[in-house]
């Protein structure tokens, strides 16, 4: 007997993120298997990832192809802005033309420097290197110098792999020779070690277990927060860290940082990349219990496999403008955002994953823009490569520099984004479906090039079972050759609302659906795919 059709309407698609943990036919369709170059945008909805855009025309010359490894902007007392960035074993300032300015005479073997300001000078600090100060005179004038000996120092400055600048001092931790200890600066003198309110303390008998070593720091809430391999300790009276008002305030067994530079200040909260995934310092005081606080469960096996290939190169960034924080493995090609606009009720973040750009750097600017720091790459559809440099996130395109002559002109390519959804059996496990249409809602640029896509049963073999609809205009190459499409509305505000549709074929217990786009120009989000299958015998 013929069975009626069924029509599945997965509203909001993927709005709830990747999920790779769970039983992929147990999850609520609102969760995606894959995300690529994939953001959730402002209304909720999976859509595009903005491009980046090249900001260095100069950095074929600086470079010379080894990855920016670090970015930071410093503003001086006259507000005159300095971005600097570190590569090639080289310390360089500037944006749109990029001007070494290692001291010399220093000897540069890495470019993983952790860079703080304070009173109007700018320091840098990495393990088994000289530290680094920075002035900018008034008139723009620009020294760098090695801090020890220097005019502005007093004392000697360790030798440490992480600073920060908090409650009017710098501190810094993890020395080759000794990362138990944590030191200190005098107030207001960055360079000033000896005398004054200078200090250290040995945290050997404060590790909960014997041995620990101090990993990454930071500030939150009038507290200084030490993040160890294995536990967390928490200082208070830190402003006025003297025997009196400096003291232990909490301890966190189990629980550490392994990566520096995952450590973020969301303003409400600390992130940080534990052995587990990524945490949230204040739910982990809270609940003191290794499950909870860990907002990348949804993805966690998968990012920790990442992180394991990528010590010592992770980077992240939190930005407020996006409401996301970016974790970065370049060596393995991956990133992973997390947007924070709105938790899933088990209080993790909705997490989608970037392919195609994994800066080994990041800043956030005083205008709340967003660097990065890219190494030379080969481009996916040209197979030209490009140079590493400085890059800018915003608009629709991914744009490389085509003039190593320096006169700024580049080349704009689109990206491709990539959503499935989890397995659907329709609440019928055991009963054979038949797949006769596929219908979506996408809000986006009317130029993309878009695939509905389809396979059954677990096997992404689909390439037999596609649809290609393009719109007024085709992109210069792609991976569909089918046409279909069916209506497009234009609104005042340029947004377009296409509604394309695949009258779809196969048969299977399982079925996973989704949308290929290549984005060049326009932002592109999915609104809804509705389903309408036809249900047969049981197999």
């Amino acid at each position: 007997m013929a069975q009626k059709l069924q029509t599945v309407s997965i509203k909001a698609t993927g709005f709830s993120g990747l999920n790779t943990e769970d039983s992929p036919v147990t999850l609520d369709p609102s969760f995606a298997e894959k995300a690529e170059n994939a953001i959730i945008d402002k209304f909720g909805r999976i859509g595009a990832r903005k491009g980046v855009i090249p900001i260095s025309t100069t950095g074929y010359a600086v470079f010379n192809k080894k990855p920016v490894k670090s970015l930071f902007e410093f503003i001086n007392y006259d507000g005159i802005k300095t971005l600097v960035s570190t590569g090639n074993n080289k310390i360089v300032t500037g944006t749109f033309t990029l001007v070494d300015k290692t001291p010399v005479g220093t000897t540069i073997t890495d470019d993983n420097w952790k860079i703080a300001s304070l009173a109007n000078k700018c320091f840098m600090f990495q393990r088994n290197h000289e530290p680094l100060v920075m002035t900018v005179g008034s008139g723009g004038a620009i020294t760098i110098e090695e801090l020890n000996g220097s005019q502005h120092s007093n004392g000697t400055a360790p030798q440490a792999n992480e600073v920060i600048a908090a409650y009017g001092k710098l501190w810094a931790a993890d020395v080759a020779e000794n990362k138990r200890t944590i030191y200190w600066s005098d107030t207001l003198l960055g360079g000033h070690w000896s005398g004054g309110s200078s200090g250290s303390l040995d945290l050997t008998n404060v590790f909960p277990n014997g041995y620990d070593e101090i990993v990454a720091l930071s500030a939150h809430n009038g507290f200084l927060v030490i993040f160890c391999r294995n536990s967390i300790i928490i200082y208070e009276g830190a402003e006025t860290p003297n025997d009196v008002a400096f003291k232990l305030h909490d301890v966190i067994e189990g629980i550490g940082c392994i990566e520096r530079d995952s450590v973020q200040n969301i303003g409400t909260d600390v992130l940080f990349l534990s052995n587990e995934g990524v945490r949230s310092l204040g739910r982990t005081i809270q609940e003191k219990s290794s499950p909870v606080g860990n907002i990348s469960k949804n993805v966690r096996t998968e990012l920790m496999q990442a992180a394991l290939q990528s010590k010592g190169k992770v980077k992240s960034v939190y930005s407020p403008q996006d409401a996301f924080y970016l974790l970065s493995f370049p060596e393995q090609d991956i990133l992973y955002c997390f947007d924070l606009k709105n938790p899933l009720p088990d209080g993790s973040a909705r997490a989608t994953t970037w392919n195609t750009i994994t800066p080994y750097s990041f800043a956030v600017l005083s205008d709340d823009s967003l660097y990065f720091g890219i190494k030379a790459i080969v481009n996916p559809f040209s197979a030209v490569e490009h140079d590493s440099g400085i890059f800018k996130y915003g608009g629709y395109v991914d744009g490389y520099d085509l003039s190593p002559d320096g006169s700024g002109h580049f080349h704009a390519y689109h990206y491709l984004f990539k959503y499935e959804s989890t397995a659907m059996d329709f609440g019928l496990s055991s009963n054979l479906k038949f797949l006769k249409k596929l219908e979506a809602t996408v809000v986006g640029n009317l130029g993309a090039q878009s695939g509905l896509v389809w396979y059954w049963d677990y096997d992404r073999n689909f390439l037999n079972n596609f649809s290609y609809f393009p719109s007024e205009s085709e992109p210069d190459s792609g991976e569909f050759n089918v046409s279909e499409y069916n209506t497009t509305a234009e609104y005042t505000t340029g947004v377009y609302i296409q509604t394309p549709s695949a009258n779809a074929t196969g048969n299977g217990k399982v079925l996973q659906i989704g949308i290929h786009a290549f984005v060049l120009g326009a932002p592109y989000s999915i609104q809804s795919i509705d389903t309408s299958v036809l249900l047969g015998r049981t197999k």
